[in-house]
């Protein structure tokens, strides 16, 4: 009995201690980010007394990785043990306004089945009156008693179709109100209960003092991308290239003074090799690739998903493309494409693929993949223009400067370390053997809204040969492109690109970092300065028959003009027919100075046109083919 009454005693005493544990405020001090999630990590300062001690650091996110945890102390203090406990913390203070919503809320509801029950009503009552036109029944109506007649069925008509016009005016506005209603409703009711995290720690202490606690954890809702900022000054002069960061996050509390590092590795993907199991062929059973048991992308990608929807023919950017995230079969996310064309959709849960619509255009497919951070959405239907913008360029011809000096050509990795050095050290950048990371040197502050945040990463002065381009076949419009060469140096990530001439924006493009050539081409948008116009001879058009054969001629003609007081290099690529036919013949005529390739049917001139000059370029061709037969050939 008496022992019994000790272990009571002894429990009573633990459940006392566990009761009394010290409670420790941890404030966000350094965020290291990745692909979808960051590494945070808190600090916080409280005094202990020698012996074992058990410490409560509370108010910590619900969404942090609990297996990530990493608890330290000074060296003094031993970690015996620790653990995760989510809690949920009760505020009655907005229960009178979540009461307020839910009754406007449905209000909103029953007067739109008011409005809708009214609207059926009123056309039940307009389809009867259309119905039955004959007023006097067989013995017939005077006049008077038919126009009469008339005049009330059109007035009544005429009021019917009245009430069911504003009728259906207020539902459209009920509709928008109670969607706002729900949504400021479901705001309240997250805000009413919010869930949060402690980790209580079981210490041992050698010595009483105040110490320096540090909390580590992985946590959701957290991403980063790479933006550029182009600027082109004069065209005989490098690039000005702006690396920024654009950072969110919704982790549910707010970073004020924090220390932010960037990164493009994954943590929470497999990192391991997977066995290439044998390939086996077997019949009536379909092909099933592979699966990649510790992939994470093989479940499906959670995040922030960004990318531009544009013209595959013209590069404009669509704006309100509808674009729906697919598990399987099931819609798991969606999103709508801004004016710009650009999209940025927030999954919650995991997704393989996406879907992109827009009327007008075929619908495109796309797979996720962690390894892509920005996805190009071309749309096949059934960029910046430079008209106003006056860019200053000196006597020299542009794009003949490649920015290497006689006998020592300066590396792009110098000029990003010299670069680097000047821009006044926004940041560090880190090469490691399987991922880039950027340190930003200075403090951040970022609320939890979800809102992306730029952040200066450096800026780089980036020699450029810059080169015009057009396909007239296509669009009479000239492109105008950068080329980096010797990029590499540069360790940049696949990202949009803001583009500017001066001070003027043009809008965006993108840079694809995964490119293996040594040169980095932009697209820097259409330039109204020089034209380009391409149309058929007339009398080159002919069809004559030959025997059992038709053959038919056409030639054109490619005028370039350069407005611009300086001269340009300009590609000018147009194309003729190919055949795949044994049947038909297809015979270059009039190649000029073009480098034709037969196996494509393309011409391509390398041209240097001085300024307030045009050039012309022809070309022609001929097409045999059986009598009898029709051809796509154009008139």
């Amino acid at each position: 009995m008496h022992q019994r009454i000790l272990w009571i005693f002894f429990g009573l005493s633990i459940g006392l201690l566990r009761l009394e544990a010290q409670t420790v405020e941890t404030r966000v001090r350094e965020v290291q980010f990745f692909q979808g999630e960051a590494e945070v990590t808190r600090t916080g300062n409280l005094a202990l007394g020698a012996g074992e001690k058990t410490v409560r650091l509370v108010d910590l996110p619900a969404e942090m990785d609990d297996a990530s945890v990493q608890l330290t102390f000074d060296p003094s203090v031993k970690v015996l043990d620790f653990k995760v406990l989510r809690t949920t913390q009760e505020h009655d203070s907005l229960k009178q306004r979540a009461i307020a919503l839910e009754k406007s809320y449905k209000n909103l509801v029953e007067e739109h089945k008011t409005k809708s029950e009214e609207i059926e009503r009123w056309r039940i009552e307009e389809q009867f009156l259309m119905a039955n036109q004959n007023f006097g029944g067989t013995g017939g109506l005077t006049s008077s008693q038919f126009q009469q007649n008339l005049d009330l069925v059109r007035n009544r008509l005429a009021d019917l179709r009245s009430k069911i016009k504003t009728a259906e005016l207020r539902k459209q506005a009920l509709d928008i109100e109670a969607n706002q209603t729900q949504a400021r409703l479901n705001a309240v009711r997250s805000k009413r209960q919010k869930t949060v995290k402690e980790v209580e720690a079981v210490l041992e202490v050698k010595t009483t003092g105040t110490y320096m606690v540090r909390l580590s954890y992985l946590c959701p809702g957290v991403d980063w991308r790479p933006f550029y900022e182009v600027r082109v000054q004069r065209l005989n002069q490098p690039l000005l290239l702006g690396v920024k960061a654009l950072v969110q996050q919704q982790t549910g509390e707010d970073w004020s003074g924090v220390k932010m590092g960037l990164s493009n590795a994954e943590p929470s993907r497999g990192n391991e090799l997977q066995p290439l199991n044998p390939f086996e062929l077997q019949f009536g059973v379909p092909y099933r690739p592979q699966y990649q048991h510790n992939n994470k992308s093989s479940m499906g990608i959670t995040g922030t998903v960004r990318g531009r929807v544009f013209d595959v023919n013209t590069r404009e950017s669509i704006p309100f493309a509808s674009i729906r995230f697919y598990n399987g079969n099931e819609i798991v996310g969606n999103g709508v494409s801004d004016v710009d064309g650009s999209f940025a959709v927030q999954l919650k849960r995991a997704a393989l693929r996406f879907e992109v619509q827009y009327i007008g255009y075929e619908s495109q497919w796309l797979s996720l993949s962690y390894k892509q951070l920005f996805y190009e959405v071309p749309l096949q239907s059934g960029g910046a223009q430079l008209s106003e913008v006056n860019i200053m360029s000196s006597p020299a011809a542009m794009g003949e400067r490649n920015y290497t000096s006689t006998g020592k050509r300066e590396s792009m990795q110098s000029l990003a370390l010299e670069a680097n050095a000047m821009d006044g050290g926004l940041s560090l950048i880190e090469r490691a053997p399987t991922q880039l990371r950027y340190e930003v040197k200075r403090s951040q502050d970022l609320l939890s809204d979800g809102q992306e945040k730029s952040v200066p990463i450096r800026e780089i002065e980036v020699p450029a040969i810059y080169r015009y381009r057009a396909h007239p076949g296509i669009e009479e419009k000239v492109y105008l492109f950068a080329s980096l060469v010797d990029w590499k140096g540069l360790e940049l990530l696949d990202g949009e690109a803001g583009l500017y001439i001066g001070d003027r924006y043009l809008g965006r493009s993108s840079i694809d970092a995964k490119t293996v050539s040594d040169t980095l081409d932009i697209a820097l948008g259409r330039d109204e300065a020089v034209q380009i116009k391409r149309q058929p001879v007339a009398n080159a058009v002919t069809k004559t028959q030959l025997g059992s054969k038709v053959k038919e001629t056409r030639a054109y003609t490619i005028e370039v003009r350069n407005t611009r007081p300086d001269s340009i290099k300009i590609t000018v690529v147009d194309r003729y027919p190919v055949s795949r036919n044994p049947e038909i013949e297809v015979k270059l005529t009039q190649p000029g100075e073009a480098k034709a390739n037969e196996a494509e049917g393309t011409l391509e001139w390398e041209l240097e046109i001085p300024g307030n000059s045009n050039r012309t370029l022809e070309f022609g061709f001929e097409v045999r083919y059986p009598k009898g037969r029709s051809i796509n050939l154009p008139d």
